[in-house]
């Protein structure tokens, strides 16, 4: 597995822009090949963490184009600052899942 990790500057909108992602962009990124999931952490003091998970590299990067183009044509122009700015941080990595019987962990283990 692969995975696109984005670290994020948010604001008091942060659950608005999560909805609008929910209801339009989702749906967009659960239709792309290799899609495994995403998930949305908010870390506190106005930043937020989006992981996706595909099966390949290749369709991470598929994704990550998308993603700009999505961010600047819809997020950017209705939220502004600071959702038309660049993520604080981008990680790209293999994925290495370990189960237990009662557990699921991933553990990123490269990132660019």
């Amino acid at each position: 597995m692969e995975a696109a990790i984005y670290r994020y500057k948010t604001d008091a909108r942060a659950d608005d822009v999560i909805t609008v992602g929910q209801k339009e962009f989702i749906p967009q990124i659960k239709q792309l090949p290799g899609f495994v999931g995403h998930y949305t952490i908010d870390l506190g003091k106005n930043e937020s963490l989006f992981l996706v998970l595909f099966q390949e590299s290749s369709q991470v990067q598929q994704f990550h184009k998308m993603a700009q183009d999505w961010i600047q044509k819809k997020l950017a122009p209705q939220f502004s600052a600071p959702y038309n700015q660049a993520p604080l941080e981008v990680s790209f990595g293999h994925v290495k899942s370990l189960n237990t019987p009662t557990e699921r962990h991933f553990d990123a283990v490269s990132s660019i």
